[in-house]
């Protein structure tokens, strides 16, 4: 059987690579179902469920499952968020979203992802929404990855359900306290475009004279982290 990690691109690869050893996992918004397969490949899981929200992509993702020969491990099934996901799965992955997206399927089915033992999250954006949530709400973060392609810096995050007490600082939520105490090596260049976006803000709200104190101190503070990079 041919292995499909050739296909893969290095975000795909980093989700792949971050799942850990389970019985069912639930790929929502699986596209082409490239992770499922590669977990199941790989020995990962004993079965998956590659789920989304609309026909195409299930239509892409049950010709993969099949050239790979993988029909009666991977399950198709269409709906939405964390609609689909039974008490059986044991790690959801959501990925390829961007993070207010994923903050509210999680939110819309709260104590169906606080059943889950492990939540792979990878955002295309807003992360610090996403972690800002997730925080609040009683989960931890178990550890954060980071990737390049080209000129993107991709973010992944573990997170599993310990109904713990929130105590990062608002800035962490952008900085990611997991990055910055593992010194990440990609961490400078996955911050600087957060810097660039919150100095844009700054300066819209200069013009209208309604300047927000917290967005200064937080981008303040991603600028110190940066320089000790």
């Amino acid at each position: 059987m041919k292995n499909i990690n050739k296909k893969m691109s290095n975000r795909l690869k980093m989700i792949a690579e971050n799942v850990s050893n389970c019985t069912t996992i639930y790929d929502i918004g699986t596209d082409h179902a490239y992770v499922p397969i590669s977990l199941l490949q790989n020995g990962v899981c004993i079965s998956a469920f590659a789920t989304d929200v609309k026909e195409g992509p299930l239509i892409i993702a049950k010709k993969n499952i099949k050239k790979y020969h993988l029909e009666e491990k991977i399950t198709t099934k269409q709906g939405d968020g964390l609609d689909v996901i039974d008490e059986n799965s044991d790690c959801i992955i959501i990925a390829g979203m961007g993070g207010i997206l994923i903050t509210e399927l999680i939110k819309s089915n709260i104590e169906k992802a606080r059943n889950i033992n492990q939540l792979v999250i990878q955002a295309m954006n807003a992360e610090e929404i996403l972690r800002k949530f997730m925080l609040n709400n009683g989960f931890t973060i178990e550890f954060e990855k980071l990737t390049q392609e080209g000129n993107k810096i991709y973010n992944l995050i573990s997170f599993t359900y310990t109904n713990s007490i929130n105590n990062y600082l608002e800035y962490e939520y952008y900085s990611s306290r997991y990055l910055v105490s593992n010194h990440n090596q990609l961490l400078r260049k996955y911050l600087q475009p957060k810097i660039k976006r919150l100095n844009d803000i700054i300066k819209g709200q200069v013009l209208t004279n309604n300047i927000d104190k917290n967005i200064i101190h937080v981008k303040n503070k991603l600028e110190e982290i940066v320089d000790g990079c």
